[in-house]
């Protein structure tokens, strides 16, 4: 009859180790450079809204609601254009909102 009984494993030596050393590639092949990872980065955007010889971009549109506004600090804003009404449409934060004119 076979032996049934297991032996105890060794304890692990390489937990009370210190840091491992780097691997070292075997003879006769290159060691790789490491892998160079780049975040990429949104575009810039420039919005321009032109209608019937007057015209408005973000940035101006931004800064007249930025500049109306007198609640709460502006943390979202969400525009709205409109031209056959003439008017920029905003919301801050979700709620409150007005109208300028474009």
């Amino acid at each position: 009859m076979a032996n049934t009984r297991k032996k105890a494993a060794a304890p692990a030596a390489a937990s009370t180790a210190g840091p491992k050393a780097p691997v070292k590639a075997a003879a006769g092949q290159e060691e790789q450079a490491p892998v160079k990872r780049t975040r990429k980065t949104a575009p810039k955007v420039a919005l321009y809204v032109q209608y019937q010889g007057r015209q408005i971009s973000q940035a101006e549109a931004v800064e007249a609601v930025k500049a109306a506004w007198t609640g709460a600090p502006i943390k979202t804003l969400d525009l709205y254009v409109k031209p056959e009404d003439g008017a920029v449409y905003y919301v801050v934060n979700g709620g409150e909102g007005g109208k300028l004119p474009f």
